[in-house]
């Protein structure tokens, strides 16, 4: 899927990316600002401390707020090397702007365009026809992979803040199930 997206449209294949790499809502990958992301030899991070601010808004206006959806969503986010791959390609593709990814107008990519966009395209890009997508599959597919991998609930938790641990647990506890399942079936083969 990421492949479609990559020759199509790359600013859309690049904040996708750093929102499945990253566990982000879309609407702080869009309010992410050039000065949110640290690139140190000891530590790469990008802080997340807003969202996109554009309810009736032109889009010249948008600014990022000053906190995130909910209280427990500001957090430092450690970013993989294919993080800050994707964070040196934004920053070639916007280099008038302090948002780090950006339209060709150097304005912020607008969610409600993504997910239009997500949905036009989603039989390319591997998704059912019937598949209700939007850009908060990335966020969900961070964590089911997170678990896949065996990272433990608490440093999932930690990673993307959801309000509640609910929401985290719901998806982890599918994804463990699913593996035992997996082991189940391939224990039997034994």
């Amino acid at each position: 899927s990421f492949n479609h997206l990559k020759h199509l449209n790359e600013q859309y294949y690049l904040i996708c990316q750093w929102l499945y790499l990253n566990g982000l809502r879309a609407g702080e990958g869009c309010a992410m600002q050039k000065s949110d992301v640290f690139i140190t030899e000891d530590r790469q991070y990008c802080k997340v401390t807003g969202t996109l601010e554009y309810h009736g808004k032109k889009i010249a206006d948008q600014v990022k707020s000053t906190e995130t959806k909910t209280a427990s969503g500001m957090r430092e986010i450690d970013l993989s090397t294919k993080a800050v791959e994707i964070y040196q390609e934004a920053l070639s593709l916007s280099p008038h702007s302090n948002f780090l990814f950006t339209t060709s107008n150097n304005t912020p990519i607008q969610l409600n365009a993504i997910n239009a966009y997500l949905r036009v395209h989603k039989e390319r890009m591997g998704f059912d026809e019937d598949r209700k997508i939007s850009t908060h599959i990335f966020r969900h597919t961070h964590i089911s992979k997170l678990a896949e991998i065996g990272v433990p609930l608490h440093i999932i938790q930690r990673r993307v803040e959801h309000a509640s641990e609910k929401i985290t647990r719901e998806i982890y506890l599918h994804i463990t199930n699913k593996m035992k399942s997996d082991t189940k079936d391939l224990l039997a083969l034994l």
